[in-house]
């Protein structure tokens, strides 16, 4: 299995070439940077192989991770829909 941090680095490597077309299909202004939010997001807590590092997160902290998530999944998924119907 590829550390997590390698895969992630080859999405972004096939994204980077049409981030711009997945931005102006998706209407949005940095597409890229909400994609590598969802990558920190995952790192806060996780080790270059994807697995739980077993560090403890102040409340707050949480709380504001959950409260990014929806908005990350939703570009995550709208991400993917695009790239099922275009071509690159």
């Amino acid at each position: 299995m590829k550390p997590i941090k390698r895969v992630y680095a080859e999405v972004q490597n096939r994204l980077d070439p049409v981030m711009e077309r997945i931005s102006a299909g998706l209407n949005k202004e940095d597409i890229g940077a909400e994609l590598s939010g969802v990558f920190d997001l995952i790192r806060k807590t996780r080790n270059d192989a994807g697995h739980p590092t077993g560090r403890i997160m102040e409340r707050e902290e949480a709380f504001a991770l959950l409260q990014l998530f929806p908005s990350y999944c939703k570009v995550s998924h709208d991400v993917i829909d695009w790239l099922k119907t275009e071509k690159i």
